[in-house]
């Protein structure tokens, strides 16, 4: 993976998981359900990845970027999805998935809970996070491969 495709790939991911949270038209939450795992399967496979891990990882994407965290999901179910948004990566290389699991269990539930508590620890930041740790993932898993 080059240099170049690192970067796309971690700016489209906090562009698309922070447009999503703010509903922007005309996409809204689909910016990071649906447009963010398609530029991901595009990068991997101009990357080299082979085309069913890259929609493997695409598919996964979207069904974890669809899992509820907000308001309504219990607290105990939270730090799972907070994990699941690691998973995709695994379809590339598991041993990354020893790091960017737990990184991604432990900074995304203090996120959230720093929401909570602290009035500058915003939304904007958590999804922020959540789209840099996701692309990172992804990054980690390709290089692993190397």
């Amino acid at each position: 993976m080059s240099e170049s495709v690192m970067i796309v790939l971690l700016l489209s991911s906090v562009f698309c998981w922070m447009a999503g949270g703010a509903g922007w038209p005309p996409f809204r939450k689909g910016w990071r359900r649906f447009v963010w795992p398609v530029i991901a399967s595009l990068l991997l496979l101009f990357s080299g990845i082979v085309w069913w891990k890259a929609f493997l990882v695409g598919g996964g994407l979207m069904i974890v970027n669809t899992l509820p965290y907000g308001d309504r999901t219990p607290w105990l179910w939270r730090p799972v999805v907070f994990a699941s948004y690691a998973l995709p990566a695994g379809a590339l290389s598991w041993q990354t998935l020893l790091v960017s699991l737990p990184l991604s269990v432990i900074v995304l539930t203090l996120l959230f809970v720093l929401s909570r508590k602290i009035n500058w620890v915003t939304w904007k930041i958590y999804e922020s996070f959540a789209g840099l740790l996701q692309a990172s993932s992804l990054i980690m898993a390709c290089l692993s491969r190397l």
